[in-house]
């Protein structure tokens, strides 16, 4: 999603205005309350990344001699727009997206995660940041698939150790040293 597309495109048309001897236009306006949203919704930030952020500039259509918005100007729009509630309504709308978008990268990330924690678990090619691709790829993991991976291990969890239930890691690694000791004392 591009900044653009954050601009209601719905919104009525506003005409040109003069304010303080200035004329302003709707995508002034617009790329305003995008600053505001994006960047810490400060009125100050707006003011200056209008004056020097070519992109927002581009999205205002502001030449170099047009004039910036005030703050007393910027707080009218903010006010008469209702920019907080407008944020809200954005926020409502950029959720699902987000989580969406979210999911489906840690879902793709899951396999690469597992292939690292398998690699630093054997051993090879260890380097100083492992401990950080390791816990980046146990985030990775528990938060992609956490509940799922118990719902698919269970099964072969009860079967390998004689249909009782283990539910953490720490249950599992204790039956399996209680049944390497059975092995030993069996051969």
């Amino acid at each position: 999603m591009s900044d653009v597309d954050l601009i209601d495109p719905d919104d009525t048309p506003m005409p040109d205005k003069t304010i303080h001897g200035h004329r302003y236009w709707r995508e002034i306006e617009d790329a305003a309350f995008l600053i505001w949203f994006k960047d810490g919704r400060n009125l100050k930030t707006v003011q200056e990344k209008l004056e020097t952020d070519e992109a927002y500039r581009t999205i205002a259509r502001l030449e170099p001699n047009d004039p910036i918005p005030n703050i007393k100007t910027l707080q009218r729009w903010k006010t008469n727009g209702m920019w907080d509630i407008k944020a809200v309504v954005k926020m409502q709308e950029l959720v699902p997206f987000n989580i969406e978008h979210a999911a489906v990268e840690l879902a793709y990330g899951a396999k690469d995660a597992a292939s690292s924690m398998m690699r630093i678990a054997r051993g090879e090619n260890v380097t100083r940041e492992d401990r950080t691709v390791m816990d980046a790829a146990k985030f990775v993991l528990t938060t992609a698939i956490g509940d799922s991976v118990a719902g698919v291990l269970k099964p072969k969890v009860e079967d390998a150790f004689d249909g009782k239930k283990y539910e953490t890691m720490q249950e599992i690694v204790e039956a399996e040293q209680r049944q390497r000791e059975l092995d030993r004392g069996n051969s």
